[in-house]
């Protein structure tokens, strides 16, 4: 009886050091996520991801209309809840200045989820590329699936968050 009483109270300590953060969880990506992509020396553009989730599995398209690039991931969630994948790129127009000498190019990459997602509404994405848009390797997206792309005035795309 003891025995019975011990076993059950080391099972009970045990179920309450159970995970509690995002891989117990499960973490929903799902819908739309937008906010920017950092373009090495050239600055900042509106982005915006639409995902799609089955289990840990996920599959987005996404864009950055001011540029007119266009692309999809896909990927899966760690037991931290952390999107890893590939991405495609397709990049028709590259801004350009002397110290970011890019051209147009199509190129698919790796991409990974920076931090362990602490707010499930935000991912800071990074992307390298070794093929035809190298140049391009290190873009950095922040999105967020509380914020929406915008039309703002002058015709450049902004965010709207809530």
């Amino acid at each position: 009886m003891l025995l019975a009483a011990m076993v059950m109270a080391a099972l009970a300590a045990c179920k309450s050091h159970e995970p509690t953060g995002p891989s117990a969880m499960g973490r929903q990506v799902s819908g739309t996520w937008s906010g920017r992509v950092n373009l090495p020396s050239t600055g900042l553009y509106g982005a915006e991801f639409v995902f799609s989730q089955s289990r840990s599995s996920v599959n987005a398209t996404w864009r950055v209309p001011n540029l007119n690039w266009t692309g999809t991931a896909a990927g899966t969630l760690n037991a931290q809840g952390a999107f890893n994948g590939t991405l495609s790129i397709n990049a028709p127009t590259v801004p350009q200045n002397p110290f970011f000498p890019a051209t147009p190019c199509s190129d698919t990459g790796t991409v990974r989820e920076f931090y362990p997602p602490f707010d499930p509404t935000f991912m800071t994405l990074g992307v390298e590329l070794s093929g035809a848009c190298r140049q391009l390797s290190g873009l950095l997206f922040e999105v967020n699936s509380t914020c929406r792309l915008v039309l703002l005035e002058g015709g450049v795309w902004g965010n709207s968050c809530q």
